[in-house]
């Protein structure tokens, strides 16, 4: 698939998906504004990419504001290996991210925030690297008008521990959000990476579209289009939140 026509299909999803509050966090972009004390989430996701050897096909992340201006994070991610005559599910390894608020917040025109992570080689060794992982992140969110809103994630991360193949990788994610109705919010991402090492790049955008269910509950699904030869040409991701507590600082 040439650029040019998945960005036409982007474009196309874009109009045909409905005109789908704010609250709701897109599937890949994390939020700036940690968690308030003892409120958090629940995710549970489904994800699928054509033409790729490994992918996170069942993506879980748990998150919780356990202190003013902080939250942690665990993401427990289950992995898809396609091999030569056999396809292999196995959990891929454990990562804990922690967040704390430098600026503003989610009642204010911004919010800025530190995002250090740890990974740790919990998975199962014929599918997940056996390294231990550090990395950290930048996350900004804008809130400029009653109904747009954007987040975005500036970050990187390498193996330093146990590691055969030395990553440098370079993320960036970008969300762009419109709250059409209470409950029906369109999405725009735009996520990808730059690893220094091999010196890929891999980037794709995502067309989305958030149901909120009620106040607690969180339907997400997006489809996203590769944009470079080592990206996937297609895939589809499903996510399910579940909300507890006052929502975010």
């Amino acid at each position: 698939m040439s650029l040019r026509s998945r960005l036409l299909l982007v474009l196309f999803l874009l109009v045909a998906l409905p005109a789908l509050a704010h609250d709701s966090e897109p599937i890949n972009t994390e939020f700036a504004a940690p968690f308030a004390r003892r409120a958090g989430n629940v995710q549970f996701g489904f994800s699928y990419f054509w033409n790729t050897e490994l992918h996170d096909v069942v993506p879980m992340a748990f998150e919780y504001g356990f202190a003013p201006r902080q939250q942690i994070a665990i993401e427990m991610p289950m992995l898809c290996a396609h091999e030569p005559g056999a396809t292999l599910f196995r959990p891929g390894n454990l990562e804990i991210q922690y967040r704390y608020l430098l600026a503003g917040g989610s009642e204010r025109k911004f919010a800025l925030s530190l995002n250090p992570s740890l990974g740790i080689p919990s998975g199962d060794k014929r599918i997940a690297e056996r390294a231990w992982e550090a990395g950290g992140a930048l996350h900004l969110d804008t809130h400029l008008h009653p109904r747009w809103f954007t987040h975005m994630n500036l970050g990187y991360e390498t193996p330093f521990a146990d590691f055969e193949e030395k990553e440098k990788n370079f993320f960036y994610k970008f969300a762009a959000m419109y709250e059409a109705t209470e409950r029906l919010q369109p999405v725009l991402e735009f996520v990808g990476e730059h690893d220094f090492h091999s010196r890929e790049t891999r980037a794709a955008l995502v067309p989305e579209a958030i149901w909120r269910a009620s106040e607690r509950w969180e339907l997400k699904a997006g489809v996203p289009v590769g944009l470079t030869s080592s990206t996937p040409d297609i895939g589809v991701q499903f996510q399910l939140s579940w909300k507890f507590g006052e929502g975010h600082r």
